[in-house]
This record gives structure tokens, C-alpha cells and sequence, in this order.
């Protein structure tokens, strides 16, 4: 199921002005769905799949190498994929995907390679990958005339910067997104990101790692700035928060999804996020359901076809 695709760029436009490194060529923002995969394929420009949330399993076939290395993308983690790079993904969980497909000079890839050979950067913080959407609808519709070079640049330094680490700590403990961050160190930190939609209580949860309730808070208030109770509930609500912007399903399936009584997400979601979750979905949607394609070139039939593997190998 798609939601965004921004396809940006007009050959026609000859003033339009872009970057001479990095151009954007595609935008799209997709949840893939448990057993949906994307057979190998290759193609002449580069590519970053940021996962929002889910994993992301991928194939790809190394310079030099007989054998594809097969990579899991976690949630806050993206995959670089260089130009003329055969690649295949294929899900087990429900994956929310940013997708940018962009052309990318050699002297750019040249200098990444030499930098580093790895292909998975981490992510702090993803409100800024979330902008680029937002930059992209004025970029197609030719709102200014530097529209589509501000998203040009503004997708380079947020590339540039995840692959060469310049990007500094995230002060702001309270961040949703750093609480799906499943690169963390923190043990309960990640035992919550991984069980968060099982019924947890604190009594358990202390009992689990052997910890008194109270040291159990003094701890992840000191890692985290919350009680743990309060880490999960914000936590819940970031799978809520991208459930309610990449899915159809109701607010009382999502509740389901995350471990929370609708009612309950319902009322701390607004509290928290400081909007209904139905007007959160409304004002996304308006901002995000469009197809970008920066340019009228780029062959969007030609974007490899989505498959449930299941379904696949029953035909």
C-alpha cells in the first residue's frame, strides 16, 4: 500500500535551477505489509530507504563480491544503495518506508565510498526526513523558483550527514522518535520498543530484570527523562502516530496494534501529540497523499511491482 509518491523535476522548466551533486528524482512514503517483497532489480541512480518503523531485510550484490549481503534495516536506520547496485527487499513485519530515489554525481559516491564501505547509517532523529515530504508538494507544483534546489540541498546535508556522523546527540529525552530508536544500548529501552504492544505492567516489568520498582524508575528516568511506564506509552504512541499517517486502520485497530484501550490512546494521544488522532490523520494526509516525481523523465512505471511472497509462491 502506497501513500506518497513525489515525483519532481521538468525537463520542459529550462530556468528551473538544481543541484549539480545530489537531485531528487522521487519521493514516496509506503507501509509494506508481512510477506511483501521486492524482487531484485538494479537502476542508474542511487537510493535511501529510511525505515520509520518495522525492518526492512536487504539484499545487496557488493562490488567485486559473487554473493548478495543480506542486511536488516531496523526503525531509524537507513540503507544507502549506490547507483547500478542490485538490491531486493522483502518484510516479515508491517514497515513503515521513506523512499528517495536521486541522481547523484560520482565525485559525491566517490567520496562516500572512500569514507566508508557500509551501507546502514543510524538516524536520530527522522522530523527532518519527514520535511523533505513537506518541501517536495511545493517543489513539483513549481511554487517558487528555488523550491526543488532547497529539497535538493536540504536531502544532501541530511544524507551527507547521517553517512559521515556529524550529526550531534539528541538533547530532547522526550523525542518520539529516539524512543523507536532500536539502536539503543539501554536494556529496557529496547525490551519495550520490542514488546511494546504485549500488556505490560511495572511489577513485571522489574520482576523481568530483576530490579526493584523503584530503582527500575530511578534508572530510566535518568536514561530517558521517563518513568518506564510513561517511556512505553510514548513509545505506543509513535507506532500510533505512524499508523494513523500510513494506514487506513481505525483508530480502534490501532489501539489493538500498539497495546493500548482505544479510548486510552485516543485521550493521551491528544494530550501528548496535542491533536485528535483523526484530525493527526487528516492534516498528514493533506500534507502527504500526493505522488512527487522530480522529473517528467523519470519512468515511474518502470519502479519494480510489490509482491506478497506467500500468495507468490502458492501461484
Amino acid at each position: 500500500m502506497e501513500f506518497i509518491t513525489l515525483t519532481l523535476f521538468g525537463e520542459n522548466n529550462m530556468s528551473e535551477v538544481r543541484d549539480q551533486q545530489l537531485k531528487v528524482l522521487w519521493l514516496s512514503g509506503r507501509l509494506y505489509h508481512r510477506h511483501e517483497v521486492v524482487e531484485p532489480h538494479q537502476h542508474d541512480f542511487a537510493q535511501v530507504q529510511l525505515v520509520l518503523s518495522g525492518q526492512e531485510y536487504t539484499d545487496l550484490q557488493q562490488h567485486n563480491q559473487d554473493d548478495p549481503i543480506s542486511i536488516s534495516v531496523f526503525a531509524n536506520q537507513l540503507v544507502f544503495i549506490p547507483p547500478f547496485t542490485t538490491h531486493s527487499f522483502h518484510f516479515e513485519h508491517e514497515t513503515v518506508v521513506l523512499d528517495v530515489k536521486f541522481d547523484l554525481k560520482v565525485d559525491v559516491l566517490e567520496l562516500i565510498n572512500q569514507h566508508t564501505q557500509q551501507r546502514i547509517f543510524d538516524v536520530s532523529d527522522v522530523s527532518p526526513f519527514y520535511a523533505l515530504l513537506n518541501e517536495a508538494i511545493p517543489a513539483e507544483q513549481r511554487q517558487t523558483p528555488a523550491a526543488a534546489l532547497q529539497l535538493d540541498v536540504d536531502f544532501k546535508q541530511l544524507l551527507l550527514t547521517a553517512i559521515f556522523k556529524q550529526s550531534t546527540a539528541v538533547t530532547n529525552t522526550h523525542s518520539l522518535d529516539r524512543l523507536i530508536d532500536i539502536t539503543t544500548d539501554f536494556p529496557l529501552l529496547k525490551y519495550l520498543q520490542e514488546h511494546y504492544a504485549k500488556p505490560i505492567q511495572l511489577p513485571e516489568l522489574a520482576a523481568h530484570f530483576s530490579y526493584s520498582k523503584n530503582y527500575l524508575i530511578r534508572i530510566c528516568k535518568r536514561e530517558t527523562g521517563l518513568t518506564p511506564m510513561s517511556l512505553l506509552q510514548h513509545i505506543r504512541l509513535k507506532h500510533a502516530q505512524n499508523y494513523l499517517e500510513y494506514t487506513d486502520l481505525s483508530v480502534n485497530d490501532i489501539a489493538i496494534k500498539v497495546g493500548m484501550d482505544a479510548n486510552y490512546l485516543t485521550k493521551s494521544f491528544t494530550k501528548t501529540i496535542g491533536i485528535h488522532p483523526l484530525a493527526f490523520r487528516k492534516r498528514s494526509r493533506s500534507e502527504h497523499e500526493r505522488n512527487i516525481t522530480l522529473m517528467t523523465t523519470f519512468n515511474r512505471q518502470s519502479q519494480p511491482q510489490i509482491k506478497n511472497s506467500i500468495q507468490h509462491a502458492m501461484d
